[in-house]
């Protein structure tokens, strides 16, 4: 399997455990966290929890990798709704994840955080943009996609994992 294509291969494939274990000697396999953690959110919202599944997870990529990356994801550090998605202990014990899923303000989180999101990303409310004479005299190019700045997009990649969960609510 080629390296370059393993982000792919871990969205698509309906062998998740059988692949995260056969790609973890992978160089940059533990780039792939973002889709690892998205696929376990669509398989435990979908199927339940499955503890063999967090185990694999938590073998292939180790307690401190998962713990740099949960830290870090997130619309806004002052969203305690985001908390329990930030601690392995939520993805690790079936009892943990199924008290978080029954929180009463799940469902009203999860409307407040998708229009969060779409109010700044969709919208374009609070996001910042880049000079478009900048951006021209740079690359001589008027997309509007690169009008992004890169730390937008490093905001938007901290967001993902969040909106994934809250859209599959």
């Amino acid at each position: 399997m080629e390296n370059n294509f393993i982000s792919n291969y871990l969205q698509e494939t309906k062998n998740l455990i059988g692949l995260i274990e056969n790609s973890r000697h992978l160089s940059n396999f533990t780039s792939s966290i973002d889709i690892v953690l998205c696929r376990l959110y669509d398989h435990y919202l979908n199927k339940g929890h499955t503890k063999s599944l967090f185990d694999v997870i938590e073998k292939s990529f180790g307690r401190d990798v998962i713990n740099a990356y949960l830290v870090d994801i997130g619309t806004d550090d002052k969203n305690q709704f985001e908390a329990p998605l930030k601690n392995q202990e939520t993805y690790n014990n079936a009892g943990t994840w199924n008290k978080f899923l029954k929180n009463g303000n799940l469902i009203a989180d999860s409307e407040r955080c998708l229009n969060a999101y779409y109010d700044w990303w969709i919208l374009g409310h609070n996001k910042e943009t880049s000079d478009p004479d900048v951006r021209m005299a740079e690359t001589g190019v008027m997309d509007p996609i690169a009008n992004t700045p890169k730390y937008e997009w490093k905001k938007f990649y901290r967001a993902f994992p969040v909106v994934f969960f809250h859209c599959h609510i």
